[in-house]
């Protein structure tokens, strides 16, 4: 049934579909193997980048309770709780308040900086957010009241002890999650792209299957008035491949073809006027004997059988012409 469909489809149609399927295969790859590597990227920075939130967030707890000896100045001011999980700069960089001392990391002027955080300044990921504070006999200080609903958990150590437990709920189990939102506006916006790429083939298909359906139409064009007798009939060729060759054969097909044809009607005239000399010896023979110029004496009727043999070899010539066009030339149109 398809090859069927296939062989009533026109060749400019099927170089279309050939050009076109296989450029909406390729960018569907590319867009499928783009988003999966970014995808997996991008999880793998948010990860690195909530662990080290995580770690900047403990280091600062152990420094408040080292000073304080207990988790109630958090309990009591929410505002200490947020100055310490929402970095105002960009996460990993601890920021100095009244309750810490931590120094900053020191900058690294020859690291590269991630394109992301073009897109993802500090704070935007909203780790703070997600993450909840347990004293060490694991009751919750603040955030989320079951230790055992954060799928993260680690332990604040000072001195080899445990002072109490950080917990985290990664941004991959948040449904509407900053990150998540960002590989969304990333997926449509590739997806757009992919779009745009993907009318930009179908435009390349119709110009390319145009160009190569040129050179054809010409040779079929030039066929046809072989067929109809014009063998004048030529083909410019447009490349040096194949179809060029094509096209120089189709011309030296027409030229021969020509040839042939002027050959013919010479020979045509050359037979007529070979034809017309023993008839016309016959006819004036034949009438001055009807006249009584003449008499039909042996003589006589010795040169109107030669003129008729004469006659005879030359339809015996035609017929095995004739014969032979038949034989060799033999045009079927099927």
């Amino acid at each position: 049934m398809i090859f069927t469909i296939c062989q009533s489809v026109k060749l400019i149609h099927k170089f279309f579909l050939a050009f076109f399927i296989t450029n909406i295969a390729l960018v569907g790859l590319m867009f499928v193997f783009i988003y999966m590597t970014f995808s997996s990227g991008f999880n793998d920075f948010v990860q690195q980048e909530e662990t080290k939130h995580v770690a900047m967030v403990k280091h600062q707890l152990i420094e408040l309770y080292s000073g304080l000896g207990s988790w109630q100045p958090i309990t009591q001011s929410t505002q200490l709780w947020r100055s310490i999980v929402e970095p105002q700069k960009k996460p990993g960089e601890p920021k100095a308040n009244k309750h810490t001392s931590t120094p900053p990391k020191p900058n690294n002027s020859n690291a590269t900086p991630s394109l992301l955080w073009v897109h993802l300044p500090a704070g935007s990921l909203k780790t703070g957010q997600r993450i909840s504070l347990y004293d060490q006999n694991k009751k919750v200080v603040i955030g989320r009241a079951n230790l055992n609903d954060n799928p993260h958990i680690e332990p604040i150590l000072l001195n080899n002890n445990v002072i109490g437990w950080i917990g985290l709920v990664p941004s991959k189990l948040v449904q509407s999650s900053p990150a998540k939102a960002f590989l969304a506006a990333q997926f449509h916006n590739y997806f757009m792209i992919t779009l745009l790429v993907i009318v930009l083939a179908f435009i390349m298909a119709i110009v390319l299957s145009r160009h190569l359906i040129k050179p054809i139409k010409q040779i079929v064009t030039g066929t046809d008035e072989l067929t109809k007798g014009n063998f004048a009939s030529r083909v410019i060729p447009s490349s040096k491949d194949e179809l060029g060759t094509l096209s120089n054969n189709f011309n030296a097909l027409a030229h021969t073809l020509e040839q042939n044809q002027q050959m013919r009607f010479q020979w045509v005239s050359d037979t007529s006027h070979e034809l017309r000399t023993p008839l016309t010896v016959l006819r004036s023979h034949l009438l001055a004997v009807q006249d009584g110029v003449f008499t039909a004496d042996t003589k006589r009727i010795n040169l109107l059988i030669n003129q008729v043999d004469n006659l005879s070899h030359i339809v015996d010539d035609l017929a095995q012409l004739a014969q032979t066009d038949s034989v060799n030339l033999t045009y079927n149109n099927a």
